[in-house]
Order: C-alpha cells, then structure tokens, then sequence
C-alpha cells in the first residue's frame, strides 16, 4: 500500500437492507462522491499534481466488484463463513454533459 489514498467515512447504518444510489460526479478540476443524493466527499485536483497525483485527464474504466479478504490481500485466506454473497446491481448509468 502507498498510503496515497484520499477519502472519507460515513455511517450509512445496514446498506444491504436496501438499494442505494451511489453517484461520482467528474470535473476537470475535481471528483464528488454521493451515497443517495448526500455528497461526503469531494476530491480536489492540487495545482502541483503530477500524474501519478492525478492520473484523470485520461480515460477510466469502472469496475463493480465485491471484495472479500479486507486488507490482507488474500494472505490468510478467505473464511468460508462468509459465503454464499450476494453483489445485486439495478443498474449503472453514464451521463456525459452536453457541450
């Protein structure tokens, strides 16, 4: 880990209880982050970034996965216990803005 990372925590209670809308909203300048219409966190683009720093002025890819391990990077295993899981999607939607 190269302790680069930049977010922020919220108590969102039982998420699987329900759907929710998570939403990333893309700037040239800056990222928000939203968990169903509530932004928590914004990430800034510094005036200094390199692109190691800021890698967004080219293209992404989204990938939707379900981790299981936590931060141990498979080096104690997986507890069975845990399985079967279930990662339900509604959908996934793109907008790009006009102009």
């Amino acid at each position: 880990m190269k302790g680069t990372g930049k977010g922020n925590r919220m108590d969102v209670g039982e998420p699987w209880k329900d759907f929710h809308v998570y939403a990333i909203e893309w700037y040239p300048d800056r990222i928000e982050f939203f968990y169903d219409d509530l932004r928590y966190f914004v990430f800034r683009k510094e005036k200094d970034s390199t692109e190691s720093t800021w890698p967004y002025d080219k293209p992404q890819f989204l990938i939707l996965n379900l981790a299981i391990g936590g931060s141990w990077g498979g080096s104690q295993g997986v507890d069975e216990a845990l399985l079967p899981h279930r990662f339900e999607i509604d959908y996934v939607r793109f907008y790009k803005p006009k102009g």
